[in-house]
């Protein structure tokens, strides 16, 4: 069932299903909001099927300063629960799941001291 508004009580913490382009995996994850993240989503390295490429590579510049290149894969992405289902860019190489300004700009989110996070479409 479609919800209206998602309500993390995990803050910043939301669940959101990744789908690599163009038939490759679906993914559920538990992804960090992190408003310092200008890209889509951000994952850790992982073991992707042969068929899934990435579109390119490019060099990041973490949040810790130090500089490392990251694969680039074009997929699809919504938050668990919610509508609608985005064309994203997902990084690979960071140390763990962040959702970035890319794709929680498509969505009103409204963060409470720490108690919860609120996601309206």
């Amino acid at each position: 069932m479609v919800q209206h508004v998602f309500v993390s009580t995990n803050p910043p913490y939301v669940p959101t299903r990744l789908r690599f382009e163009p038939n490759g995996p679906e993914l559920d994850v538990t992804g960090l909001i992190d408003t310092g993240f200008e890209g889509f989503v951000s994952l850790p390295p992982l073991r992707l099927p042969e068929e899934v490429q990435p579109v390119q590579s490019r060099y990041l510049q973490m949040a810790d300063g130090t500089v490392t290149q990251v694969d680039i894969y074009r997929a699809s992405a919504q938050l668990i629960g919610l509508e609608p289902v985005l064309p994203v860019s997902i990084t690979v190489g960071s140390r763990e799941v962040l959702i970035g300004l890319a794709f929680t700009n498509n969505f009103r989110v409204t963060f409470d001291h720490g108690r919860e996070v609120m996601v309206e479409p």
